[in-house]
């Protein structure tokens, strides 16, 4: 699967492992910080807006010891613990992993949920230095609506 930025990962153990340790979060990255330059895309925006709702689906299926043992994987305090029983946690949150990120009737690709839309229209008036009431005004709509917009 091509992400963000041009990153691949598969749809086998070592992209699994891949997704944990280094994709995962630069799509929190992205998203929380979606302002600086190297987002200025909307097709950016979306697919990492698409990224993390899978990724909340994900967590939604692990138990608290698979979670401890993602975080562990994905980025701890170095004077954290090694989980016990790590690779058998690893082990039964990757077909969670599989199931959520390659589902065929995955519901989430193919369209564009109104959050995406208005935060996708957010960076893009951000970068090109617009503020709300002049997009508002370009668009033909009051400023409260190009608020609501861009909340989703």
């Amino acid at each position: 699967m091509r992400t963000l930025e041009g990153y691949v990962f598969s749809k086998n153990e070592s992209g699994f492992l891949k997704y944990i340790r280094h994709l995962r979060s630069l799509f929190y990255f992205h998203a929380d910080k979606y302002k600086y330059d190297f987002m200025t895309d909307i097709e950016d925006t979306v697919e990492a807006s698409k990224f993390i709702r899978l990724d909340k689906q994900f967590v939604e299926l692990l138990n608290e010891d698979e979670k401890r043992a993602i975080k562990y994987i994905g980025y701890h305090n170095p004077d954290d613990k090694k989980p016990e029983n790590l690779e058998f946690f690893l082990s039964t949150a990757y077909p969670k992993w599989r199931d959520v990120f390659f589902s065929e009737h995955d519901p989430i690709f193919g369209k564009i949920s109104p959050f995406e839309l208005g935060k996708a229209i957010e960076v893009m008036r951000f970068h090109s230095n617009i503020n709300q009431s002049e997009l508002a005004s370009m668009v033909g709509v009051n400023r409260t609506t190009m608020m609501d917009i861009e909340k989703g």
